[in-house]
């Protein structure tokens, strides 16, 4: 009845003789795949098409089936992305890859391989998908709107379904009098209601909210793979260094020290050009040594707008400026370092620490590396390496490289750094000479030392420390001149922009939560109601079964229920609406008439012919 009822019709009338044997219920036989005319009942559905004939063409397109297939390859395509170094996170171990596998790095670098996310063919599956996505959703939404709009008009004439669930009443009330109690019943009961036809027949539904949540879920589900691609396309995010004191310039590409964005980016998420400046930078630590909590203290200015802001950025807790978010990261230890040559300046500013094989973070035992690039210094180019025990102390060799030739010696001793407090702050100025490389890429933290020979080594610590033997001032070879000034802490922050993908996916999000309500608590139920005079029942054959005689009563109701869902609860369900509705009826009856206050009682019947059959 189901596509049939959409449509706003009853079936068809089917003869007595064609009544006599039910024909199995089924999709079509509830009117399912039905549109625009009348079903006939008595006739045994025709086989559904065959896979290859349901999916040529353009049905293939847009089945779900096609949706799935799509999302498979976009997932491994993902997994490409997760497996092999992408460009814009490390430009450094894509350029070693294609040096240590030539063939296969050059092959990955044509196929996008090492930049998946942003390439023109992941971009072009997830969009593909989307379009599937929505093919698939527009004929469902489609066909839910009619169904809902499919009450609002009433039924065409024809005759009861044959399906299971059946009850019968009859009163000496009038017609009208009967169909206005039924509905009433119905209403008070959360029943949605079609306006009666001419021959007093209507529909009335339950549950539809649970199709609404389906289809509801799946939006979301569109919804959240449309924020993905919006996010890849139009967001920029980067990272950048602060050392305390010190201002940052939110102006485009050229002011993080890592930077990507989409191809829409510069449309959709333009820079803010705001300032940001350091003031402070706080960390706090588990007696286990670990960090507890790190926070930063920062000033926003927005000169052109007249903003000026005093923000306090820790970890999940970001600053939030015009859509551009800015996250504590991480943090380490800078010194403020001059080098010069001759009485001439090479080199005045801040050198950053980072732990070996960690990009930031509290300094390991073995200490935190920073280097300074010299290409302009006379003779061959000089790379300095500074490693930083911020609270150092000397150890047995043995204790630290126990398989090293120096541990056979009981004097050799080792530098290692107990805490991350600058207690004892000690820094190893290690002098390079050679080619640094610059023509080839490589990070600014860290010295490329393939064509580098070291050429000394000495000890210095910061203005405060100093003493005899540990200066603030060294002098290596070729009259350079190295100056420890002031050691420092430096918050690493992650700023990021994607604000039409953030406000999908949040909509998304939002989408999936309403969704579950109805799907769960919410279970389809459709009953087709009939009220006639017994002398129309009784010429219409439209008994609950064929051999059924009437008892003399003036008005029959007639009620048939089918559930599409739960259907091991609707035997309760039914039962209840049906002794609801015989209790009305039975209760409005007038004095002297059949049941109360009469000798010939009120007579309903209510039958289960067999469990109903799947949707």
């Amino acid at each position: 009845m189901v596509a049939a009822l959409q449509e706003g019709s009853f079936p068809v009338s089917v003869p007595a003789s064609a009544r006599t044997e039910r024909s199995p219920v089924s999709r079509q036989g509830l009117g399912e795949g039905v549109r625009g005319r009348a079903v006939d009942f008595s006739g045994v559905p025709a086989d559904a098409p065959r896979a290859l004939h349901r999916y040529r063409g353009w049905a293939r397109l847009r089945s779900m089936r096609t949706a799935l297939w799509l999302l498979l390859v976009v997932a491994a395509a993902s997994v490409i992305g997760s497996l092999l170094p992408q460009k814009n996170n490390s430009a450094s171990r894509v350029e070693q890859f294609i040096s240590d596998h030539p063939f296969w790095g050059t092959l990955f670098d044509r196929l996008h391989f090492f930049e998946v996310f942003t390439s023109w063919w992941f971009l072009g599956l997830v969009g593909f998908l989307l379009f599937v996505l929505f093919l698939c959703l527009i004929p469902r939404t489609r066909a839910h709107l009619r169904t809902l709009g499919s009450l609002k008009v009433p039924p065409r004439r024809g005759s009861l379904p044959p399906v299971d669930h059946r009850w019968s009443f009859e009163t000496d009330l009038g017609v009208d009098a009967v169909l206005g109690a039924t509905r009433a019943v119905l209403a008070a009961r959360r029943w949605r209601l079609s306006p009666p036809n001419e021959a007093n027949q209507f529909v009335a539904e339950k549950g539809a909210w649970r199709e609404a949540g389906s289809l509801l879920f799946h939006w979301a589900l569109f919804l959240v793979f449309l924020a993905g691609a919006v996010t890849v396309a139009t967001k920029f995010e980067g990272y950048v260094a602060i050392v305390e004191g010190r201002r940052w310039y939110e102006g485009g590409k050229v002011t993080f020290d890592d930077y990507s964005e989409g191809r829409l980016a510069s449309l959709f998420n333009p820079h803010e050009n705001f300032y940001v400046t350091l003031e402070d930078f706080e960390a706090r630590y588990r007696p286990d040594g670990t960090p507890e909590d790190f926070t930063s203290e920062v000033v926003l200015e927005d000169p052109s707008r007249g903003v000026r802001l005093e923000e306090t950025i820790r970890v999940n807790k970001p600053l939030n400026y015009r859509g551009v978010k800015v996250y504590q990261a991480s943090y380490g230890w800078a010194a403020e370092v001059r080098v010069s040559e001759r009485a001439t300046v090479l080199y005045e500013g801040p050198v950053l620490f980072l732990p070996e094989g960690a990009t930031s973070g509290p300094v390991p035992p073995s200490g935190a590396v920073g280097v300074v690039k010299l290409p302009s210094t006379s003779g061959a180019q000089t790379g300095l390496e500074l490693r930083l025990f911020p609270d150092f102390r000397l150890v047995p060799y043995r204790a630290t490289n126990p398989d090293a030739p120096e541990a056979a010696d009981p004097t050799a001793l080792d530098v290692i750094s107990v805490s991350d407090d600058p207690n004892r702050p000690l820094v190893l100025v290690t002098e390079y000479r050679g080619d640094l490389g610059m023509d080839r890429p490589q990070s600014v933290y860290r010295l490329d030392k393939r064509a580098l020979q070291e050429v000394d080594q000495r000890f210095a610590t910061f203005p405060g420390h100093a003493n005899d033997k540990i200066p603030a001032r060294l002098e290596l070879s070729g009259g350079l001149v190295v100056e420890l000034l002031e050691l420092k802490r430096y918050s690493v922050f992650q700023v990021r922009s994607d604000t039409w993908g953030s406000g999908i996916a949040a909509l998304a999000g939002a989408c999936v939560f309403v969704s579950l309500f109805p799907a769960l608590y919410s279970w389809r139920r459709r009953l087709w109601v009939q009220v006639a005079t017994a002398e129309d029942a009784r010429r219409s054959g439209e008994s609950t079964s064929p051999e059924r005689t009437f008892s003399g009563g003036l008005t029959v109701v007639e009620v048939r229920g089918v559930a599409f869902q739960r259907k091991d609860l609707f035997d309760s369900e039914f039962a209840a609406v049906a002794g609801s509705l015989q209790a009305a009826l039975a209760g409005n009856r007038p004095e002297g008439a059949g049941g109360h206050g009469s000798d010939r009682p009120a007579e309903a019947r209510m039958e289960n012919t067999g469990p109903e059959r799947s949707e």
